[in-house]
């Protein structure tokens, strides 16, 4: 009789164990599995007459809180457990008459990675903040909006008439298929590359090479209108040449760099092509 309590007790400890074990493997897996890393994967600007829209792109929907404290020359915008992807560092957005720089840092805090962008302006212009298909919108008015002088009304004022419908959105700018030109632009501690074409280069895969120290861009289907390689010479102190040529379903860019540039450069999808800015960050 005792054998048989004591086997059963043993089995009732043995029991315990196995479901105990189970149940922190189950919570565990339940866990890892249902985390997902949240990054911003891309930042781009869109621009009309009427408005400038800077686009902060994510590879799942973004969550993010404003720096209502920023001068009214900064916006700021905090990202919490979302990292940054391949977009780190500063940016020089050129031929534009509001955005002076966009920053973005990534930040670990109790083993979250938190992520915050600053954009800098180069006048005090209007803007508004409207969540978008996984990220959000920052879009700037070109046009002032002047107060009205306040007029007493005697009269009893009319009804005015209802509004006419909204028209519709602005199709999104077309992915680039043809490349236009590629120019370079000295700034004060960088220098831009601008590579033009004829709509938005947003598929484009980059990688560093060393002797000699090189940057590389593949920007896929998008065709040169020249059939040989092209060579751009530059005069700084981050480039010394530039050159490209055209392959069946991709154009290859080949930035030849010079001191410590190879590490320090970043590329920003533009409506008209792709910045790369290499330098001092």
């Amino acid at each position: 009789m005792s054998i048989t309590k004591s086997n059963i007790i043993v089995s009732a400890i043995w029991a315990f164990i196995i479901a105990l074990s189970v149940g922190c493997a189950s919570q565990d897996a339940a866990v890892s599995g249902s985390h997902e890393s949240r990054k911003i994967v891309d930042i781009i600007i869109h621009e009309n007459p009427d408005s400038l829209t800077l686009g902060i792109r994510g590879n799942q929907k973004l969550v993010h809180r404003q720096d209502r404290q920023a001068d009214s020359k900064k916006i700021v915008l905090y990202f919490p457990a979302t990292g940054l992807e391949s977009i780190r560092g500063r940016f020089v957005p050129v031929n534009n008459e509001i955005i002076r720089s966009i920053i973005t840092t990534e930040r670990v805090e109790n083993k979250t990675t938190n992520s915050t962008v600053y954009i800098a302006l180069k006048l005090d212009s209007p803007y508004a903040i409207t969540p978008d298909k996984d990220g959000l919108l920052v879009t700037f008015s070109k046009k002032p909006t002047l107060p009205e002088k306040i007029k007493p009304q005697n009269k009893r004022a009319k009804k005015k008439p209802d509004p006419l419908p909204a028209k519709p959105a602005k199709q999104s700018t077309p992915a680039a298929t043809v490349l236009h030109t590629v120019n370079t632009e000295a700034l004060e501690n960088s220098i831009a590359v601008n590579i033009k074409a004829d709509g938005i280069i947003k598929k484009y895969k980059t990688f560093k090479l060393i002797n000699p120290d090189r940057i590389v861009f593949d920007l896929y289907n998008l065709k040169s209108p020249r059939a040989k390689e092209q060579k751009i010479a530059v005069q700084s102190k981050w480039i010394k040449q530039i050159r490209y040529f055209g392959h069946p379903h991709k154009l290859r860019l080949v930035i030849e760099t010079l001191n410590s540039s190879l590490s320090k450069y970043s590329s920003l999808s533009t409506d008209s092509g792709l910045l790369i800015q290499v330098g001092a960050k």
